[in-house]
């Protein structure tokens, strides 16, 4: 009975393990960052972002994600970033940091477009409650009751290319793929977490004053794990309004909608179920706001230009000038 308890947890941990070890956003489009570190001070102000994302509605115990991040550009081409997020799903969470860095280097002039290179160091403690277990014997003594939790480094890296315009973007996660090991298991190689990579490009179109369209695609691939592709397309009206929808293959179709006010970005997202789950799910909810705090070294003209980021809050300004960005300040 022990041997056969502990083979299923075990499988059960394992499957649960490499299906969360990375959270699932629908509204990404709008914070590059938690994707990828080399975003860290990409944008001219600081944007403080936050998300809570509810997952499978009607399903006891699916999961729930929540979110707080933040970068800034601090001088000298750098940028900086944290992000502190909390997942639960079933009886397991992990609650956890990152601190990322980006170097920033400019690539052309003429159109204003920059490369960065960015790291990051993820801390986060992994736990594992069996009282959320439901068993045909709860009273039997070989079931522990005890909480379980582990704390385990990571680290990630990535690289973007953007200006005003459009933007291209690849990132790994998972990179020391430290092994989520609750059971002080002898073996080193049991189950480790499984590198993640995201590679992610988006162009805006400026339609008119009034308007811009803005498609972009986003590849996910997890080790020994299918590729999942979401293509998104979203629209920018009169500056205050955000309309746009996603479909993320073999798992969903996605509705969002977003207001801008200023210096504030309000979105909501639902995303239809269409795996297996369809029949027991009744779709899963999202909310994202962003507050864009000033940043004096942009404001005081020192930051390596003036990156007008407003993708997803309202779309850039109209060029004039000779197609000049009048937002653009003096490069160090």
């Amino acid at each position: 009975m022990k041997r056969i308890f502990s083979i299923l947890v075990v499988l059960t941990l394992s499957l649960n393990v490499q299906a969360q070890q990375w959270a699932l956003y629908s509204q990404y489009m709008f914070n590059q960052f938690i994707l990828n570190p080399a975003v860290a001070g990409s944008d001219e102000k600081i944007p403080v972002m936050a998300t809570v994302r509810r997952q499978w509605q009607g399903m006891k115990d699916a999961p729930v994600t929540q979110s707080l991040s933040a970068h800034a550009y601090t001088g000298q081409y750098v940028g900086l970033g944290l992000n502190i997020f909390n997942e639960v799903a079933g009886p397991s969470r992990r609650t956890g940091l990152s601190f990322s860095a980006a170097r920033h280097f400019q690539v052309s002039k003429a159109s204003d477009t920059w490369f960065s290179f960015g790291l990051s160091g993820t801390f986060y403690q992994f736990g594992f409650d069996p009282n959320k277990l439901h068993f045909d014997q709860p009273n039997d003594p070989v079931i522990t009751t005890a909480a379980i939790t582990k704390f385990i480094p990571d680290a990630a890296a990535g690289v973007y290319l953007y200006n005003s315009q459009y933007y291209v973007g690849f990132s790994a996660q998972n990179l020391a793929q430290t092994p989520i090991n609750l059971f002080d298991i002898a073996d080193k190689n049991y189950n480790p977490a499984s590198r993640v990579f995201f590679l992610s490009a988006g162009y805006e179109f400026v339609v008119s004053e009034n308007l811009s369209i803005e498609p972009s695609t986003l590849v996910r691939k997890v080790f020994a794990a299918p590729y999942q592709i979401d293509l998104n397309v979203k629209a920018n009206i009169v500056k205050h309004f955000t309309v746009g929808a996603s479909y993320r293959s073999s798992d969903a179709v996605v509705a969002l909608v977003g207001i801008n006010i200023p210096s504030i970005f309000i979105g909501y997202s639902y995303d239809i179920t269409l795996n297996p789950l369809k029949s027991y799910s009744r779709g899963t909810h999202e909310i994202y706001v962003t507050v864009k705090l000033q940043n004096a070294l942009h404001k005081n003209g020192t930051h390596f230009n003036n990156h007008h980021n407003t993708r997803g809050h309202g779309h850039r300004p109209a060029q004039r000038n000779g197609g000049k960005n009048p937002y653009k300040l003096p490069v160090q």
